[in-house]
């Protein structure tokens, strides 16, 4: 479960990622600059707050994660947050409820996740921090990757806008700042090539709904469907796990079915606050390294059944 509330958490922080560049290209709508604007007046909120949830089913479960918590961004990116994932199994609906908390900071060198569930002990995952591009180049690449935007609503302050992002617009991008990195590009994930585009695609192609208050032009909710991306990489880690594991066609065939039922999405809210300094107590800084679960890991860790430490406080 700890893999699976750290990737939910990677999604969170995907998606705070969209305001993270000052854009200064000129926009091809009344949609797009809404969204260019936002992107622009929250790469300069020094704090802000947020929460939300996610919710997810399938035909055999169904569970909710919620989360609240602050950022910082200046003058290092700085994540504090916590929550907790309820999962009532069907038929039974026996419901297990595992609380959790992540600090995430980000410097010149790392970027590093701390995560703990039901009060245990820490643990960190570190990887290397790319240095970010021309912020005029990424502000670019946005424009061009925005698809299909319109205004939905307009009601006081608030705007909603739909939007889809150009999966093949930021691999393009992506791979352009990543030449001459020593840093390998999905392969240390565990992806191939292919793998990545498959996911990536099915992340920004899916629906964004971005609420914006026209005064401040600060972002203040943003919806997200990751059902299409939650069975594609599903799909992924299914294959790896059936080869690795032996399954025979009728069994891999069977979680293949279980996994088109899965649906899954995401809604945060987010409020600008003076906020204080995210300090790390000394047990966050003590955390021990935990490795990068690999594909076939992070099938069996999602797949497997709750353990017995998981299951007390059962309601």
């Amino acid at each position: 479960m700890m893999h699976f509330s750290r990737k939910i958490v990677g999604s969170i922080m995907t998606a705070f990622c969209l305001f993270s560049a000052p854009v200064l290209a000129a926009p091809r709508s009344a949609a797009v600059s809404r969204i260019t604007s936002a992107v622009d007046a929250f790469e300069n909120v020094k704090n802000y707050q947020f929460d939300g949830k996610v919710d997810f089913s399938s035909i055999l479960a169904n569970g909710v994660l919620s989360f609240k918590g602050e950022g910082t961004q200046k003058p290092e990116s700085r994540i504090k947050l916590s929550g907790s994932v309820s999962v009532s199994s069907l038929p039974g609906s026996i419901t297990k409820e595992i609380p959790f908390q992540v600090y995430a900071t980000q410097d010149d060198k790392n970027d590093t996740v701390y995560i703990r569930k039901n009060n245990e002990a820490w643990g960190k995952y570190v990887s290397p921090h790319e240095p970010g591009t021309d912020p005029a180049k990424k502000a670019e690449m946005l424009v061009k990757a925005i698809q299909s935007p319109h205004i939905l609503s307009r009601e006081g302050a608030s705007e909603v806008i739909l939007f889809r992002l150009d999966p093949n617009v930021i691999d393009a991008y992506t791979k352009k700042a990543a030449a001459g990195s020593t840093k390998a590009q999905g392969a240390d994930r565990g992806f191939t090539k292919e793998e990545e585009k498959i996911i990536n695609g099915a992340l920004y192609e899916q629906d964004f709904m971005l609420t914006v208050n026209a005064k401040s032009k600060l972002p203040t909710r943003y919806e997200m469907d990751l059902s299409n991306l939650v069975q594609k990489t599903g799909s992924i880690l299914l294959d790896r796990f059936s080869k690795e594991k032996g399954l025979d066609d009728s069994q891999k065939k069977m979680a293949s079915q279980l996994l088109q039922t899965v649906r899954m999405n995401m809604a945060v809210n987010l409020s600008y606050h003076k906020g204080k300094e995210i300090i790390l107590p000394d047990e966050v800084k003590k955390a021990a390294e935990i490795k990068e679960p690999s594909p076939v890991d992070l099938a069996g860790a999602v797949s497997a059944e709750p353990d017995a430490e998981e299951t007390q406080g059962a309601v």
